[in-house]
């Protein structure tokens, strides 16, 4: 598929709007993982309390660091899906996950957190350096 024979953007906010959900999801998946891997192997022994201070303390930096892989990978696929530069579809699809991420954070009652902003950014970045460095490999 061309990018002139790519369905409108519009048309594909089903699609970018199920990656973004799945993205979040492998995100959580991960965060849980690591959580695992800390109670049992790095710091284990510690009080009950610890752990979940210790998820709620990491989960930004988790999601900044690993978000920032699997959105450079999102974005590098999305471009090379539609054989397209892929950035219109990468800042959609991030747009997306924004908006679902702020509807959880409200929802929970969360407060602002400066790193929930660096954490967006490196999302946007990231996905957008790697619908480039698709674009630039198949062009």
């Amino acid at each position: 598929m061309t990018a002139s024979s790519a369905p409108p953007l519009w048309r594909q906010i089903p699609r970018l709007a199920l990656l973004s959900i799945g993205l979040m999801v492998i995100l959580v998946v991960l965060h849980i993982l690591y959580m695992v891997i800390y109670g049992h192997l790095i710091n284990p022994g510690q009080p009950a309390e610890h752990y979940p201070a210790h998820a709620l303390a990491s989960g930004p930096w988790f999601s900044t660091i690993a978000g920032a892989a699997l959105f450079f990978y999102a974005g590098r696929r999305l471009a090379r899906r539609d054989r397209s530069n892929g950035l219109p579809e990468a800042l959609v699809m991030c747009t997306i996950y924004l908006i679902i991420e702020l509807a959880f954070q409200l929802g929970a009652g969360s407060s602002f957190q400066w790193i929930f902003v660096v954490a967006m950014l490196t999302k946007y970045l990231a996905a957008g350096a790697g619908a480039g460095t698709s674009a630039q490999r198949s062009g």
